[in-house]
């Protein structure tokens, strides 16, 4: 579930790394955009 209230079915997306990041860290920045409702059909860029 979303913030918002919407369902978040499992699914693939995209993460374009802007500087180098541990995978730990990764995970949860999309957690976060993700749980926030923040659209992932093109990907993120973090």
């Amino acid at each position: 579930m979303t913030v918002d209230g919407n369902v978040l079915e499992p699914h693939d997306f995209t993460v374009r790394l802007m500087s180098k990041l541990s995978p730990n860290r990764i995970l949860a920045v999309c957690a976060v955009l993700l749980i926030c409702g923040i659209d992932s059909e093109n990907g993120y860029d973090i």
